[in-house]
């Protein structure tokens, strides 16, 4: 089965489609029917009651479209759940991260900060078909024109719904009742006039056969364009300064200055030990141009400049510098500040109820969706600054300049090493990685059939089978092969013509001879960690179609030479499919002893889901290697080491496959315990589950609940769990590369910035077990008729893992092979030979980042939500209301501790704040209405490992809070015939998000908003 939508059109072609489609519905179909007085919904958390989030035994928030579309308006779904504190860091479409990565371009939800892998997502609680391999749910492939709200289950819920939802379920609630047709367009921009986006949709559902057959469906659109990779921080924020962090001067040693910090903050700090035009640094032997660079036309060399607080060495090295007259070029080649994703997105969902009889229903839906988000324009480097990924550039390089020349000759020396990041555009500039793009393209489809039958007044059997898919093209755009660019950089002068040429193409290797060098050896690649056999230590290329470039200065390059080295595109492939299917029976079993019936829910499930992904081109996941007698000398170190595993920068990640299944029963208990004469009541619930996994056998969840009504206005709940997760895909199978920096204490706190983290899969994983606790209380007071509508819940949880699924961690792993010399954990660490720069230990170039099952990891914390709605007459003439909704957290603590006892508790840093809310105040009268939002995110710490005042002079990052203001107007039509009309202002005050100041200049924090003030104008129609 396979259904999948067509290429985007672009947004004025799928407005008209959309008009179209409305046309067509408005005359065939009935009056939409007003649900907006409904005060008691079913919400997630129990298989059997039907209450409200104040009233649930389980701490749930509910929230309705509407309310989702007042945070953050013309965004996806993801972007607006995650400014709920219940949320931390949830990557989005438009915010998330590019390349070739298992969540690029995708929306995943973070609930606890603890992991996308630990949140189950249910669309009306049936699972959905993920969206990799690593069991995520990429929540923008859902249809929303038809969802009527989003129910937020805080805490374990495995028992009721199955494994994953260790830290809690977000359930997407559709509107299968509905009848009549809405629509809705919506567009919006910053005012930076960037960013602008436009959404349609429309949503339709009729009643046939004497209402026996009832039939929905939906289409929508979205479309944001990109915000970013073509602007100057520093003319959107006031406060962009590209401050950053830089080894203190006055700083010589902890005894020597103990009250003196390692680090300070300085303005416009970038990294010292590259430029735009290529630094050379290499040094000793009394070579004369260390730190030289050369000049924009590449044909001379001049001083570097540095300016202020250079640190290269030493404890709290941070290798930037402050200002100077090299600040200009790095401020002109570098793109920094606030980006956005290009993000076009589509879905389409029908679905269908026929009433056999009174007693038995049958239900079908199917939907598809596409999603994709890409950057363009973007300046990459090929390289990181520093000497394992600095050129090598040789003697009888054809563009080098004659004074350098010279010198190398004074001193016999046959290569130098020139560190080269950022590009410099311009009329007549070639260069051969400004213009690297991220391409993702996402589509899902889901087919369901069912059937509900009342067996008699009281059972009910409820049964279905699904089937989902998911396929994920994830890309890199215009990206050079590393071979090619160094084979072009390696540019001489033939020795019999004079003409320049490629060094490779003078040596002319023969297929022959390459393949027999490789004999007995194997290359790092993503596909084996033991590396793959190769034919050649390069990957497929004609020598002697190599064409040289001048890698010096400013864009010196030639087109001829960009065409050779760039591929179209490096991408990765994914397919998931889950079959599912399940039984629920639901009842009550006992009527009682008198404080209400016994119902139970019990049911039956299989699930079946396999994955395979890979990578194209094929031929590109392996690494490199040296060969000069065969002309191949100038791949970076980096490159051609065991860090490397691609043929392309940076871009290398796992392939392969597998499959599963499982089997599990379970069964829930509602039991009403006692009710006194007074009306209080005692209840309790329990839930249990066991599940049969293929690959980690028999594994069991349960769950206990109590709740009691202890006076009039006070009722207190309280719940105990026990949830698995069961290790997914990628952590068996796959493994992934990437950069990463660490603090080395083996060489005296320098920072290194410049190695590879190796994340590598582990088949002997073990499932995980959550043991989750929540309790709170619920006050809705009603001891004055003013206070009537008033009521708040404020509920403390603890979630404990044992046996937690994580990687390592870069750093981790190096503390701990430092404190405790365990040689499982220092052979994780791969080192370069000693330098020679009087250390005696050699700088880190690779780091196996394992999974492992950590000890222990622990999440704890408290959430509140207030509500008051007042039905007041302030004016006499028309119909008033005032409500007000706050939500709040509290992060107590969010650790992790790893099999060698080191233990990291994340509560207060960068995307862990310890205190979150938002509180929206809706006032409307007569058809009009306002609501003014606030959003705050607490300061968090830079690094949560520093203590202020040693490691650094400020460790914080300053808290924010944003105002959002709307405004709407509801009109009715002759003909019956409903609208309303909107217009938001998000950031009202363009608040700029606080500082980060970073070793490389100022960042951003991901819970601040970062586009500045932004507008968007709604038109919704009911008829």
């Amino acid at each position: 089965m396979k259904f999948i939508l067509g290429q985007y059109q672009r947004k004025r072609v799928c407005i008209s489609v959309m008009t179209a489609l409305y046309g067509c519905f408005a005359g065939g179909l009935a009056y939409a029917q007003d649900n907006s007085e409904i005060e008691e919904i079913s919400v997630t958390g129990s298989r059997i009651r039907a209450v409200d989030g104040m009233s649930a035994p389980t701490p749930v928030t509910a929230m309705t479209v509407g309310e989702l579309n007042d945070f953050n308006p013309g965004s996806t779904v993801a972007a607006q759940l995650d400014e709920l504190p219940q949320f931390f860091d949830t990557p989005n479409a438009q915010r998330g991260t590019g390349g070739v990565s298992t969540i690029a371009g995708g929306s995943y939800l973070n609930l606890r900060g603890m992991g996308l892998n630990r949140t189950l997502v249910l669309v009306d609680g049936t699972r959905v078909a993920p969206a990799d391999a690593q069991g995520s749910v990429n929540v923008d492939m859902i249809p929303s024109a038809l969802m009527s709200r989003v129910d937020v289950v805080t805490g374990g819920a495995s028992a009721a719904y199955g494994a994953d939802a260790v830290a809690g379920v977000v359930n997407f609630i559709l509107d299968r009742e509905f009848e009549g047709l809405k629509t809705n367009f919506s567009t919006g921009i910053t005012e930076r006039m960037d960013g602008e986006n436009y959404t349609v949709s429309v949503a339709g559902g009729k009643a046939f056969m004497d209402e026996r057959l009832h039939l929905i469906g939906s289409v929508e659109a979205r479309q944001i364009d990109q915000v970013g990779f073509d602007s100057d921080a520093s003319e959107r924020f006031d406060n962009w300064q590209d401050w950053g962090l830089v080894r203190n001067p006055a700083y010589i040693s902890a005894t020597a200055t103990p009250n003196v910090p390692i680090r300070v903050h300085a303005p416009k700090v970038f990294d010292a030990r590259t430029s735009p035009q290529g630094m050379i640094i290499t040094s000793g032997g009394g070579f004369k141009y260390t730190n030289y660079t050369f000049t924009d036309d590449g044909k001379g060399i001049r001083p570097y400049s540095f300016g202020n607080y250079v640190s290269l060495s030493g404890a709290g090295a941070t290798f930037s510098q402050s200002g100077g007259q090299e600040y200009k070029y790095y401020d002109e080649a570098n793109f920094r500040g606030p980006s956005g994703r290009d993000v076009a997105q589509r879905a389409i969902f029908t679905g269908l109820k026929y009433d056999v009889n009174e007693r038995l229903s049958i239900t079908a839906q199917a939907s598809a969706g596409r999603s994709e988000s890409n950057s363009y324009g973007q300046h990459a480097n090929i390289a990181i600054a520093g000497s394992l990924y600095s050129w090598k550039i040789f003697r009888n390089n054809a563009f080098l300049p004659a004074e350098l020349g010279a010198e190398m000759d004074r001193l016999n020396l046959d290569m130098i090493r020139v560190s080269t990041a950022g590009i410099i555009d311009g009329p007549g500039l070639v260069n051969i990685y400004d213009n690297r793009g991220d391409r993702s393209i996402q589509e899902s489809q889901q087919y369901r059939i069912g059937f509900d039958f009342d067996i008699d007044s009281n059972w009910n059997l409820n049964g279905q089978y699904q089937y989902g898919e998911s396929t994920i093209q994830t890309g890199v755009l215009n990206v050079p092969r590393i071979d090619k660019f160094f084979m072009s950089l390696d540019a001489v002068r033939h020795p019999t013509t004079g003409e320049i040429v490629c060094n490779i193409s003078v040596a002319n290797p023969t297929a022959e001879q390459l393949a027999a060098f490789m004999v007995g050896k194997k290359l790092p690649s993503a596909l084996d960690p033991l590396g793959v056999e190769a034919d050649s230590p390069i990957g497929p290329l004609n020598p002697s179609e190599c064409v040289p470039m001048n890698p010096f200065g400013t864009g010196n390059a030639t087109q001829a030479a960009k065409d050779w080295i760039l591929d179209e595109e490096k991408k990765q492939v994914r397919v998931l499919e889950q079959d599912f299917a399940e039984l629920l029976l639901t009842g009550v079993v006992y009527e009682g002893w008198g404080a209400g019936p016994i119902s139970l829910a019990t049911g039956l499930t299989w699930r079946d889901e396999s994955f395979t992904q890979n990578n194209r081109p094929a031929y590109g996941e392996r690494g490199l290697l040296n060969v000069p007698a065969l002309g191949i000398r100038a791949i970076p170190d980096g490159f051609a080491g065991a860090g490397n595993r691609s043929l392309h920068p940076f871009t290398a990640i796992g392939a392969g496959g597998g499959a599963r299944d499982v089997w599990e029963w379970y069964g829930e208990l509602n039991v009403p315990i006692w009710e006194w004469e007074s009306g209080k009541t005692f209840g309790g619930s329990m839930a249990y589950r066991s599940s049969e996994y293929s690959a980690a056998g028999r594994q069991e969840s349960w769950k206990i609940g109590l709740d009691a009504q202890l006076t009039n206005d006070i009722r207190w709940r309280a719940t105990k769990s026990s949830d698995i997760r069961e290790p997914n895909f990628a952590e068996i199978f796959l493994t992934g590369t990437g950069g990463g920096n660490v603090t080395d204490p083996f060489r005296g706190n320098e920072s290194n910035n410049a190695l590879t983290v190796l994340a590598t899969s582990n088949p002997a994983l073990g499932s995980e077990q959550g043991e989750t606790i929540t309790t709170g209380f619920v006050w809705q007071p009603t001891f004055v008729e003013w206070i009537d509508g008033f009521q708040v819940s404020l509920d403390w949880y603890e979630i404990n893992l044992a046996g937690a699924v994580a990687p390592y961690g870069a750093q981790r792993i190096v503390d701990d092979c430092f404190a405790t010399n365990n040689p499982g954990v220092c052979a994780l660490i791969q080192r370069l030979p000693p330098t020679g720069d009087g250390q005696a230990t050699g700088p880190i170039s690779r780091i196996l980042n394992q999974n492992i099952n950590a000890d222990v990891a622990q999440t704890r914390g408290m959430d509140m939500e207030v509500q008051y709605r007042l039905e007041h007459n302030f004016f006499g003439t028309e119909a008033e209301s005032l409500t007000v909704r706050a939500l709040l957290g509290y992060l107590g603590e969010n650790s992790t501790t790893t099999a060698a006892g080191t233990t990291q508790d994340n509560a207060g840093g960068q995307t862990r704040p310890e205190f979150t809310g938002v509180v929206s105040t809706n006032y409307s009268i007569g058809n009009w209405g306002v609501m003014l939002q606030g959003i705050y995110y607490d300061s968090v710490m830079y690094n949560i490992n520093w203590i202020e005042g040693r490691d650094v002079d400020d460790n914080s990052i300053a808290s924010n809070t944003i105002f959002n203001l709307a405004t709407s107007y509801r009109g009715e039509m002759d003909s019956g015939m409903t609208w309303r009309a909107a217009f938001n202002i998000t950031n009202l005050f363009d608040r700029e998000p606080s500082i980060v100041a970073n070793t490389t200049g100022q960042g951003l924090i991901a819970g601040h908003d970062s586009l500045g003030r932004r507008y968007q104008l709604s038109l919704n129609m009911d008829f």
